[in-house]
């Protein structure tokens, strides 16, 4: 039985076998002609044109000449000898170029030109290699319009990228050049490059963009733009100012430290945003008229933190710790929401018709403010400054603003000005020191070491609360009348030295009333004040104007 059934599998699979048709075999010869290539031709895969002494000869000024337009590249290293430039690049017929260096050096000897020169109507594409050692500007491109991207230049006796028109720099690194880094001579963005030493970093021309640059360490300045846009930068150790701006730049988010003049130098109707100034030899921030700073830190500065001129604007900024003043103005500037602490000048050193709102000045050695003529101060708190807190000149108008701690006077105004609803705590000398034609109401003195209100002529103090002053030796007032045509009426005093002290006649005092003090009232002969009733006494409506003791 099992080998009638292998025999009839075999028998199967021959049937299978001899159903199967044989497949046609192809041509034996081949076909007529010469055989033709199946690979791309080397064109297609590279369509560039190598620089070589073959395709880009050059001349007695350099050692490549481009002569058309195309892409070329780079294919080994090229030493270039005086009196010579690396590639020169023809715009006369070569008007669409670019070159890659392919990773390769330009390398020029004592003597050599340029690495990498154009001039004329064209368009050039630089990228990817190295420039070192040129005599001349290293890479100086005059045309309608470039891009450079992905090169380093170092060691140069001129400038390192040198270009006009408008055009793209981008990811470059220039190193110890002698004359600028890069200079560009028509608007141009440029982004994310590095200078380091040589002599100025990056000079950009009006309606430039530069973002995420950093310029070390120069001879010169590190920056240098007019009506420009830069952020995101760092200028920094360099010998001339980290930032010199001209007219209208907008600077934001950027570094300038350690520089030996100004962080930021600025002309006309510059805005700075974002940004910090620390540790440069003069000033952190110093910037012309109209001026707009918002968000800026200046810190550890070896002046004033920041300058500004006329008519400027400075909202929610920091100085600290600058050697100088914290802030200071000229004429008709603005501080909303800034802090000046910690500086070995004043707080604020402000000029004619300054104004400040939420502002904060303390623990500087001078003032916590000084101002000049016209000042206007609103919600503002000046604590623990070496001098007063505040300092102001004639027709100041100050309201809700508080002074206490400080190593002078709290406030200390000179003719015609107007202090309403301040306070003024544990100052050393004053809580208010007021010459003449002023006006001090709503306001609270507490524990001030002399006076607390301190008027000379034609002042008006009314409906202030006056408690604790005058613990000094001597005899000192809560309120203190040295001079004649001056108004105290309906104030508040308790435990003070001496409540109501006048030292010479012509004055009125009504509607007052002491408790507590050494002396309630002191109030020299010749004045118009109203009767004093002590405790017990009765309250009669023919006596209104009565001052009280209790």
């Amino acid at each position: 039985m099992e080998a009638m059934r292998r025999a009839g599998a075999m028998a199967v699979m021959l049937g299978m076998v001899l159903c199967i048709e044989p497949a046609p075999a192809g041509p034996i010869d081949p076909p007529p002609g010469p055989i033709a290539p199946t690979m791309k031709p080397l064109s297609d895969v590279e369509p560039r044109v190598a620089i070589n002494a073959e395709n880009t000869p050059g001349d007695a000024n350099s050692v490549f000449r481009i002569s058309k337009s195309g892409s070329y590249y780079l294919t080994s290293d090229v030493e270039v000898v005086a009196l010579r430039s690396g590639i020169e690049i023809d715009h006369s017929t070569a008007t669409e170029v670019t070159i890659d260096l392919n990773g390769f050096t330009l390398r020029g000897k004592p003597g050599s030109k340029h690495a990498v020169v154009s001039s004329g109507f064209g368009h050039v594409h630089l990228l990817n290699g190295n420039v070192t050692g040129f005599g001349d500007i290293a890479v100086l491109l005059d045309c309608r319009e470039y891009r450079i991207e992905r090169i380093s230049v170092s060691s140069c006796d001129n400038a390192g990228l040198y270009v006009s028109a408008a055009g793209v720099i981008s990811d470059c690194v220039v190193t110890d050049c002698a004359d600028v880094a890069i200079r560009s001579l028509g608007p141009a963005v440029i982004d994310r490059c590095m200078v380091w030493g040589g002599g100025y970093g990056i000079w950009c021309a009006d309606g430039s963009t530069v973002t995420g640059c950093s310029a070390l360490a120069t001879k010169g300045s590190g920056f240098v733009a007019s009506k420009s846009t830069l952020r995101d930068c760092v200028g920094s150790y360099n010998d001339n100012f980290g930032f010199e701006l001209g007219d209208s730049n907008t600077v934001s988010n950027c570094i300038a430290e350690g520089n030996k003049i100004d962080g930021f130098g600025g002309g006309t109707g510059c805005t700075i945003e974002n940004s910090t100034a620390s540790g440069n030899y003069r000033h952190g921030i110093f910037m012309g008229d109209y001026a707009v700073l918002r968000g800026c830190l200046t810190v550890l500065n070896g002046d004033s933190g920041t300058l500004l001129n006329w008519s400027s604007l400075a909202e929610n900024c920091t100085s600290s710790g600058n050697v100088s003043h914290g802030f200071g103005a000229s004429q008709r500037a603005t501080f909303v929401n800034c802090r000046a602490s910690e500086c070995g000048g004043d707080g604020f050193s402000a000029g004619l018709f300054a104004v400040l709102r939420g502002c904060t000045g303390s623990n500087n050695t001078g003032r916590g403010v000084n101002a000049d003529v016209d000042l206007s101060a609103i919600d503002c708190r000046f604590d623990s400054n070496g001098s007063d807190g505040l300092r102001a000149t004639s027709r100041a108008t100050i309201d809700t603003c508080g002074a206490s701690f400080n190593g002078g006077d709290g406030f200390e105004v000179a003719d015609g000005c107007s202090l309403r609803s301040c306070t003024a705590n544990e100052n050393v000398l004053r809580g208010f020191n007021a010459n003449n034609g002023c006006q001090i109401t709503g306001c609270l003195t507490r524990n001030n070491k002399l006076d607390g209100i301190y008027v000379n002529y034609s002042c008006e103090v009314s409906n202030n609360n006056c408690n604790g002053d005058g613990v000094a030796a001597g005899n000192q007032g809560s309120i203190r009348v040295v001079g004649r045509a001056n108004r105290i009426d309906t104030n508040s005093v308790s435990y003070s030295d001496r409540g109501v002290f006048v030292e010479l006649d012509g004055n009125i005092i009504v509607r007052n009333t002491v408790k507590g003090c050494n002396v309630n009232y002191s109030i020299v002969a010749g004045n118009t004040d109203a009767q004093v009733l002590t405790p017990g006494s009765a309250f009669v409506a023919t006596n209104p104007w009565a001052n009280f003791s209790y």
